[in-house]
């Protein structure tokens, strides 16, 4: 099992690395050879064909919970009864994803404004579909099962792949003079091979019996995770559809450039503790209370260090990167600083939950939850489309923050009443004193440290500067309020050395 964490998490880092960088180019290629427009006209579709994923209705995460028991017992013939269930619901699914397109490429040209003709952004909706067609009628299945027996590095090497291949093909297109469909058409075909890979790939390893009964009993707490999956799912894409309708293309592409880099800074926080849930669910069926809070308070203590880490590296350098990385596009203004703050504490929020939200959906506790879930994703629909007529993009993304916190709150709460039975004074002052060290850590270096940065070569070196700075930081807190999980580290680490 160790073997898998280790694999998951460095697998996880490489793909992060690797989505990142090419996150870098591609985009800033689509804003420099299609302009800032079509670059929001794309993201803003993107964000609206994710929308079918709200048809999920929790589905992954309920199936995850289902499937940790029959794991841990090797009962092939009962995950197989699982996988045939989740398998047809989704392939109904992706008949309904057709039918959401299409209507989609009707609908939404009359929504958005009136830059581009109806047959043109029809024709781009179709085609940036086509992926997420197939992950839904071949891969998903597939997916979830390997997540949930803690193989996630088969799925991260193959989308290492997918990414790498996608860029190449993506550059050369663009660098050739292609059309903005004839590049997403490829891409589109790029991706198709992921859910192919995977399908295979799970055929060939593992023993799935296909004529068997699916087992729809097994999957009773999906309305309970719809919830769940709605607040992810607005959570990640409820600003884009807001700006869209209550804003421009221009100021969408100006969102996507900030949420690729913040995002990106989660994803490699989430990283460092890639498949840890279904660790944790195996355990808590197998193993005592005593030994799963003992790993839940490691799981907050790497977490919590890298949260510090990070998102101070990424308070500190975040605007000069942007500067650079926007510099000499004049078609839109990238330089909005309360925004990304507020951007960056909304993502630094989110992922000091993650490891209470993980323990809830290892237990599955999806149905008494769910009530959370729904204000949470109240809290953020109501306040995004007040503060955008006052704030614009710095009311979205407080609004973000806002849901964030409360849902991190709660979680927090119900884990320490409800499941690990732990202190929740103690867990919130260690959160709460999380987010304040990276406050004025941040403030500190942009009232006394702040210097010009005209090369990428010195924001690197600033960056490095912020990193061991961080680090200093994350030790000093870990000394406050992990020091006995820090010692029995320690322990371990020395026990194996003799």
């Amino acid at each position: 099992m160790k073997k898998k964490l280790f694999l998951n998490s460095t697998t996880s880092l490489t793909l992060q690395f690797v989505s990142i960088l090419i996150g870098l180019i591609l985009p800033r290629m689509m804003i420099q050879y299609y302009g800032s427009t079509v670059n929001g006209l794309i993201s803003s579709v993107a964000q609206f064909i994710s929308y079918i994923t709200l048809f999920e209705a929790g589905m992954g995460g309920v199936v995850k919970a289902a499937l940790y028991k029959p794991i841990a017992d090797n009962e092939m013939f009962k995950i197989s009864t699982i996988l045939k269930a989740t398998d047809k619901y989704f392939k109904k699914l992706s008949i309904y994803f057709v039918i959401y397109v299409l209507l989609l490429a009707f609908i939404y040209p009359l929504v958005v404004d009136e830059t581009f003709s109806l047959p043109y952004t029809a024709a781009l909706i179709i085609i940036i579909s086509v992926s997420t067609f197939a992950q839904y009628f071949i891969g998903i299945t597939y997916s979830i099962f390997l997540q949930a027996d803690a193989k996630n590095y088969i799925i991260n090497v193959i989308q290492i792949f997918s990414l790498i291949l996608n860029a190449v093909v993506t550059i050369v297109l663009i660098t050739s003079g292609a059309s903005i469909h004839q590049v997403k058409l490829f891409s589109a075909f790029v991706f198709v091979l992921k859910p192919i890979i995977l399908m295979v790939y799970v055929s060939k390893q593992y023993l799935i019996v296909k004529n068997c009964k699916a087992d729809y009993f097994s999957l009773n707490q999906r309305k309970n995770g719809l919830a769940h999956h709605i607040a992810w799912f607005l959570h990640t894409n409820t600003d884009v559809v807001v700006i869209t309708i209550f804003g421009e293309l221009r100021a969408v592409s100006v969102y996507s450039v900030y949420y690729m880099i913040v995002s990106s800074i989660t994803k490699i926080a989430s990283s460092f503790v890639n498949g840890v849930e279904p660790i944790l669910g195996r355990e808590m069926v197998e193993a005592d209370q005593g030994s799963v809070r003992r790993e839940f308070d490691i799981y907050c203590m790497v977490m919590n260090t890298i949260v510090i880490i990070l998102f101070f590296t990424a308070g500190a350098m975040l605007i000069p990167f942007v500067s650079l990385y926007t510099r000499k596009i004049v078609d839109a203004d990238y330089i909005a600083p309360v925004f990304g703050y507020c951007l960056l504490a909304a993502e630094g929020v989110y992922c000091l939950r993650i490891p209470y939200h993980s323990i809830v959906t290892a237990a599955g506790h999806f149905k008494q939850t769910q009530a959370s879930a729904i204000i949470e994703t109240s809290i953020n629909i109501i306040l995004s489309v007040l503060f955008i007529h006052v704030f614009g993009l710095a009311g979205i993304a407080f609004a973000t923050f806002a849901a964030m916190l409360y849902g991190t709150i709660y979680y927090i709460y119900y884990l320490s009443k409800n499941i690990l039975l732990i202190s929740i004074w103690n867990n919130y002052i260690r959160n709460f004193v999380c987010i304040v060290v990276v406050f004025i850590g941040v403030w500190i270096k942009e009232m006394f440290f702040s210097f010009e940065i005209s090369n990428y070569t010195a924001w690197i070196q600033q960056s490095f500067v912020c990193v061991v700075v961080g680090c200093f930081m994350a030790f000093a807190y870990d000394t406050c309020f992990f020091r006995n999980d820090m010692q029995y580290i320690l322990k371990m680490i020395l026990a194996k050395k003799r």
